[in-house]
């Protein structure tokens, strides 16, 4: 089977934000089987919505940061540690907000980013003090954007929860458990 990708070529009927129509199918040899319904891309737009969503969590812009989150938002941290789990716009708000105050000097720098349709694929790496532990954060994510109409709809968080753990972990808890 041969994918290929059928782009309307007219932009006449294209929303101002020149966004264009495209059809996914697959070549079976004999005719053109659709496989997918149409989407809109706006690829720079979403990237930018993605960066600008960083950039105000690093210049503590809360209010901003958190403007470019759906009201329907879903976000999903991986693994079984306690911040693991679904989050709506409430809860992450409230857990940057902790973020934030829980760490020195806290921020976030994107190495990579990809878009392909509504979704922006960012790999990221945080740097920061844990107050608490005096301990350096310096963990590493993927995360998985997924926007809709202007906005952040879904996230999916990949990152090292052992060292995520570790961060959080006294001392005393570590001289134990390393005899």
């Amino acid at each position: 089977m041969i994918f290929f990708y059928d782009s309307f070529r007219s932009t006449e009927d294209a929303p101002a934000t020149k966004r264009r129509p495209i059809s996914l199918h697959i070549n079976s040899g004999f005719q053109k089987i659709p496989i997918g319904k149409e989407f809109h891309m706006n690829l720079p737009a979403n990237k930018k919505i993605v960066t600008d969503f960083f950039n105000h969590l690093n210049e503590r812009n809360m209010k901003e940061a958190f403007a470019l989150l759906d009201d329907d938002l879903h976000w999903w941290i991986l693994g079984n540690i306690p911040v693991s789990g679904d989050y709506d716009l409430k809860k992450i708000s409230f857990g940057f907000k902790m973020i934030f105050r829980a760490f020195e000097n806290f921020q976030f720098t994107l190495k990579e980013m990809t878009a392909e349709e509504d979704r922006v694929s960012v790999v990221a790496e945080s740097l920061g003090i844990r107050k608490s532990t005096g301990k350096q954060y310096n963990n590493h994510y993927h995360f998985l954007f997924t926007l809709q109409e202007g906005k952040i709809r879904k996230v999916k968080e990949f990152f090292d929860t052992v060292h995520a753990l570790w961060v959080e972990s006294p001392e005393e808890l570590e001289t134990e458990v390393n005899l």
